[in-house]
């Protein structure tokens, strides 16, 4: 069974990259986070200056998934907005 985790950028600055946007190629979080025994991150460039990894990871406290976006806050041709589906938080074409 996978757990899935939705990180914002808190991870970003957590893991000390340089610039924004960017994400590690792996995770080494520090303790209390269990200790990773394997990762197979997937990585893709989505736009200029927005970047999507899906992070599986084999833990001590066994399998977790983790998903990250990492937008560069400087571009001006990048923002960040909520939107709801069918002005409802569920839609019809869920699975």
């Amino acid at each position: 069974m996978k757990i899935g985790i939705s990180l914002a950028l808190a991870l970003v600055s957590v893991t000390g990259i340089a610039r924004a946007g960017e994400l590690p190629a792996h995770l080494n979080p520090p303790a209390p986070f269990p200790r990773v025994l394997a990762q197979a991150p997937t990585i893709e460039v989505i736009a200029p200056g927005v970047t999507s990894a899906e992070y599986d990871l084999v833990t001590e406290a066994g399998p977790l998934v983790a998903y990250v976006v990492a937008v560069a806050p400087n571009r001006t041709d990048v923002s960040v907005q909520s939107v709801l589906s069918a002005d409802a938080l569920t839609s019809n074409g869920e699975t």
